[in-house]
């Protein structure tokens, strides 16, 4: 795992799409990391994603990443926020402006389409689509291959944006992810 790169990973994330809670950042960053890997073989933050009740979740060292950044009022805020007539959400928003250097075009356009897409999809549903055949062979705790959150061909092995022919390849990955949800995929043009 690369510290560097989850913290602006996360911040990038929190810039497209502030006030997500835990449970979207979570899956944003499996999403980023799958759709990344989908393309080069490799993923963005090198975070190893391990079998939780709500389907993979970014492994521990991660998660300590993600409680320091809370903890420093110069990374992230938290705040609690009411959605909905009884739901609070502790909602997360970045405080510092992630560097952007550190990604490729590519790596930040991918950022911005997931975070389009998943603010628009409820913690539920989207915990939901990660739960497929492996997770459900894996013992808890332990890793899931990150080649097992997508069935998109290798497209690319070059650092570069995304053609429109990609960009419509990954539509139809996710539309088979999420339905065919119109102000979803709107979203994530």
């Amino acid at each position: 795992m690369d510290k560097t790169m989850v913290e602006n990973t996360v911040l990038a994330l929190l810039e497209a799409a502030p006030g997500l809670g835990s449970i979207h950042i979570n899956k944003g960053l499996l999403l980023i990391d799958a759709y990344h890997h989908s393309l080069f073989l490799k993923t963005l933050t090198g975070i190893n994603y391990v079998k939780h009740d709500l389907g993979p979740v970014p492994e521990p060292e991660a998660h300590t990443v993600l409680y320091e950044m809370e903890l420093d009022k110069d990374k992230i805020e938290v705040r609690q926020e009411k959605r909905g007539p009884i739901h609070t959400l502790n909602a997360h928003y970045a405080v510092s402006k992630p560097d952007y250097s550190v990604f490729s075009d590519t790596s930040r356009e991918i950022i911005r389409e997931i975070a389009n897409m998943i603010k628009h999809i409820s913690a539920t549903r989207l915990s939901r689509v990660t739960h497929n055949q492996v997770w459900e062979n894996t013992p808890k705790g332990k890793i899931i291959p990150i080649e097992t959150a997508y069935s998109m061909q290798i497209i690319s092995r070059k650092v570069r944006k995304l053609t429109d022919s990609e960009r419509n390849h990954a539509r139809s990955i996710l539309e088979g992810l999420y339905g065919s949800n119109p102000s979803v995929l709107s979203a994530a043009h």
